[in-house]
């Protein structure tokens, strides 16, 4: 499946260095994922993405010592399954209003416009996991799930 999402970094970070190397303290490390880490003088974000045949999964994990803020584009009209594992994501819409506040240990459905999105994150460590099903892929077994 195509990639439904991606980080612009750089929009709010010109000095931002990307590379395909994790931080050595990063949480996970995803089997076969792609990964991109971009890193600034007092933060790293890492994006580990897997392109499944049915799915895109990722894992985005962000550690700043101060506010930073960067942008995600939805690239097409999808529906997230959203679930931060640690920290906080502050998520503003095109318009620049609060759209999603996630928060550790909660998990949400997100129903994504192709827009960008502004996300800003406080100091510490936040680990968002995510994916995206393939439209009309989950009703082709509808038949055979379990009441």
């Amino acid at each position: 499946m195509a990639p439904s999402l991606s980080l612009q970094v750089t929009a709010h970070n010109p000095r931002a260095r990307m590379s395909q190397r994790l931080p050595a303290d990063c949480s996970y490390r995803v089997p076969y994922a792609r990964k991109r880490c971009w890193r600034g003088e007092n933060w790293w974000i890492t994006e580990q993405a897997y392109d499944a045949r049915h799915a895109y999964v990722y894992l985005i994990e962000v550690s700043p010592r101060q506010t930073l803020r960067f942008s995600v584009e939805c690239l097409r009209r999808d529906l997230h399954w959203l679930y931060p594992l640690a920290g906080e994501f502050c998520i503003h819409g095109p318009d620049g209003m609060v759209a999603l506040w996630l928060v550790a240990d909660e998990h949400v459905q997100v129903r994504a416009e192709v827009a960008t999105y502004e996300v800003t994150l406080p100091g510490g460590r936040h680990l968002l996991f995510g994916f995206v099903v393939e439209r009309g892929w989950p009703s082709r077994y509808l038949g055979t799930a379990l009441a």
